[in-house]
């Protein structure tokens, strides 16, 4: 199973999936960069918001996977991802649609706690499970890294967090494209390591 397109193409998309959640930090930030620094408060309040939309997602994502499938939840994950960083860009100009954006936006954690455990298991089976959710979660260790200095940058370039969130949401839709090309890769991977088990 490593060594498999399956499984290289999947690392790439773990790098994706993990670079979402570099903006939960910065979304602070935004907050006060839009609305000032009297938002302080409020700011911090859309932290709470995030975990909330996180835990939701947590909460509905394992029974959500049993019902329509990981594949469909890792959609509708992507989805959600790709509108609220274009929400932040473009939309969520004061504390209202910040709120409800915040809140949608922390279900993006969901893709490294549910959808990536799921699709290994799915793409490679039981047995070498443990071995490529280890190499998976490496590369969304990579992602996470990346995340935060790449939008230190975009803010740094442009005085402004929108383009920022703008590459998050193509990178998003980027990821989403190369999940849904393991899925069709991974017919022959699963051939492979079922003939050799």
């Amino acid at each position: 199973a490593v060594g498999s397109i399956t499984f290289l193409i999947l690392i790439i998309a773990c790098v994706g999936i993990s670079f979402p959640g570099g903006f939960n930090s910065y979304v602070q930030a935004n907050c006060m960069e839009v609305l000032g620094p009297e938002a302080a408060t409020f700011s911090a309040t859309l932290m709470t918001l995030l975990q909330a939309g996180y835990i939701l997602a947590s909460l509905c994502g394992g029974y959500l996977c049993d019902k329509i499938g990981a594949k469909n939840v890792t959609i509708i994950l992507f989805i959600i991802t790709i509108i609220t960083f274009l929400c932040w860009a473009f939309v969520a100009t004061n504390e209202v649609t910040m709120a409800i954006t915040a809140f949608f936006f922390g279900m993006n954690n969901a893709l490294v706690t549910i959808s990536v455990p799921m699709i290994v298991r799915h793409h490679f089976g039981e047995r070498p499970f443990d071995k490529v959710l280890s190499y998976a979660m490496m590369g969304v260790g990579l992602g996470g890294a990346f995340g935060a200095p790449v939008i230190a940058l975009f803010y740094t370039s442009t005085g402004s967090y929108s383009g920022a969130f703008t590459i998050g949401a193509v990178i998003a839709a980027i990821t989403m494209v190369l999940i849904l090309i393991t899925y069709v890769t991974a017919k022959k991977t699963q051939e492979a390591h079922w003939e050799n088990a």
